[in-house]
């Protein structure tokens, strides 16, 4: 006989005990007590000559609680959630087999301990969603199914057989709700199924925060002034202020903050109600929200928590594009363009929306776009946003790995800028001068002397490119791509973002060297929000249960900023 036993190290506790077999019964007990494989106790001997009587061909006994107890009364009083977290992936283990027949027999000691209907609550669950069937061998006055060793009279348990059992009229429903507990078991898996994004989505947020807070300290400064104050090579680590103590981050880690924001508003909006204007539209009330952040004037609605954060409130350079194009109170568009600027602050901040639609439908470059379009209206202030989300996107849930190289991701990219906009005056310029950073990746020359060829970075398209360079250069080299994108004569912070966005996504937020993340400015709430664009609303208007964190963060207003003073800059 071949046998299943798992237990913990110190033998307290026992999760499986019960033999190998294609069509096991399964037994679902209150808790174990001292039977071992060929030790069997007086319960598991009946449960093994039952089974056999009813044409399974093997057993198996779990418990709603693991804990070890020959008595009843020794069961500890509160809950050990790691035992019972344990025993949670023990029972889903076995259950995933699918279609099998659960014998319900805990008998009514479920009552003398409020936790066990909440762990049976969990229980049913998982064999709801592996389509499992309950039996019993009958029931209690109180409702409670037989134990094994029932005595009740005129009782005989060979002679008796197996109906179902109904787990929905189960007598727990009046001490838990079970459809919530049930909604929040599935919300959880779904956060785990979305968790294999988790790294990539990290990665490339805090990759571009990095790359941000390391060019932000030489934004102004051309390339021979970035090597009087610091060396030969440029600054290659972080200018770490006096102040906080932390290596600081400028307006467009902020942007990419509030868009994600302005994404995560909209969406939970479309889960809970069903309807919601176009995701850009949210983004611009939470830019609005951030212009708060940044002139300390009120506003007459306010969406994003993150003017609760004190360190958004700190002018670092802002776009004074961005800042006019908030300030008209208009909302600009591809077709009605607010402006005509080709600024780099539309696509510094865009790849949150890389991130959050992790379908990859056609148009999704064109919503990039959009986003973009708020504050910048030339062709060139947009399109670029469109190819750096076609491409964050790709690397992140299409894949880039030996087959499909970066070079592979921006050659398909050509041709999605080419479909979406075709007959654009500008979309020439744009191509010619990726390829430029294409091939010049491939060149031997000194960075600064490639970077020069391309630009400066305070325009889209040269921030893009210069980007693209950097990344294409240094692709699985996170620090020698955010060093070459910012040591140059333009706009450090900016190419340092983009660049980091990129090669962050790829690598992954675990493989960025820690130097670079324990002295960055809220890091961790970048990583919050990280979390937030990776496991989504998992509310929903059908059922009762509630993520009082989200509800908080994006149903709930948040409150207003204060204004401190720095230089503007015209992205």
């Amino acid at each position: 006989m071949n046998w299943l036993y798992e237990r913990n190290n110190d033998n307290t506790a026992r999760f499986v005990l019960g033999t190998v077999g294609e069509s096991p019964l399964i037994c679902f007990g209150i808790n174990p007590s001292t039977a071992e494989p060929n030790q069997l106790d007086p319960t598991l001997k009946r449960v093994q000559k039952y089974a056999g009587q009813n044409h399974f061909d093997s057993w198996i006994m779990l418990n709603i609680y693991p804990q070890r107890a020959t008595i009843p009364n020794d069961i500890s009083f509160e809950i050990d959630n790691d035992l019972h977290k344990q025993n949670i992936g023990h029972i889903t283990q076995i259950l995933e087999r699918k279609h099998l027949t659960l014998w319900a027999a805990w008998g009514s000691v479920i009552s003398s301990r409020t936790y066990l209907k909440k762990c049976l609550t969990e229980i049913a669950d998982i064999a709801k969603e592996n389509e499992c069937s309950w039996v019993s061998i009958g029931e209690t006055r109180d409702g409670h199914p037989y134990h094994p060793l029932a005595r009740a009279k005129g009782f005989k348990l060979y002679s008796t057989p197996l109906k179902a059992f109904d787990i929905r009229k189960y007598p727990m429903a009046t001490y838990y709700n079970y459809d919530e507990i049930c909604a929040f078991r599935r919300a959880e898996r779904k956060k785990k199924e979305y968790e294999k994004w988790s790294n990539a989505i990290r990665g490339c947020l805090i990759g571009g925060a990095v790359g941000d807070a390391l060019g932000y300290s030489v934004e102004f400064l051309s390339l021979s002034e970035i090597k009087n104050k610091y060396s030969d090579t440029g600054i290659t680590e972080y200018s770490i202020d006096s102040v906080t103590g932390k290596a600081l981050i400028s307006d467009d880690t902020q942007m990419t903050l509030f868009t994600a924001n302005g994404i995560l508003f909209g969406a939970t909006r479309l889960t809970l109600r069903g309807i919601a204007a176009p995701i850009e539209s949210y983004i611009h009330l939470a830019y609005l929200d951030w212009l708060v952040t940044q002139t300390g004037k009120t506003a007459s609605r306010n969406i994003s928590w993150l003017t609760n954060i004190e360190e958004l409130h700190a002018r670092r350079a802002p776009g004074t594009t961005c800042l006019s194009a908030l300030e008209s109170g208009e909302m600009g568009t591809i077709d009605t363009p607010i402006n005509n600027s080709k600024g780099c602050g539309g696509v510094m901040r865009i790849a949150p929306v890389a991130l959050y639609f992790r379908w990859q439908h056609k148009e999704l470059p064109l919503d990039g776009a959009k986003v973009a379009a708020l504050t910048h209206g030339h062709p060139l202030g947009y399109m670029p946003a469109a190819a750096l989300t076609y491409i964050i996107n790709r690397i992140v849930y299409g894949g880039s790995d030996s087959v499909c190289t970066l070079y592979d991701i921006i050659d398909e990219c050509f041709e999605i800028l080419k479909r979406l906009f075709s007959g654009q005056a500008y979309l020439d310029e744009l191509l010619e001068i990726m390829g430029v950073a294409v091939s010049l990746s491939k060149n031997e020359a000194p960075d600064t002397q490639n970077i020069a060829q391309i630009g400066q970075g305070w325009t889209a398209e040269e921030a893009l490119s210069i980007a693209l360079y950097c990344s294409l250069k240094y692709y699985n080299n996170f620090s020698k791509a955010i060093i070459a994108a910012v040591n140059h004569d333009g706009d450090s912070d900016s190419t340092g973002a983009i660049t980091g966005n990129i090669v962050g996504a790829h690598i992954g937020y675990d493989s960025i060297s820690s130097k670079w993340k324990s002295d960055l400015q809220l890091h961790d709430t970048i990583l919050e929000i990280a979390d937030d664009l990776c496991h989504d609303c998992q509310m929903d208007g059908y059922t009762s249960y509630t993520d009082e964190d989200w509800v908080k963060k994006y149903i709930e207003s948040a409150c207003y900023g204060k204004e401190s003073n720095n230089s503007d800059r015209t992205e």
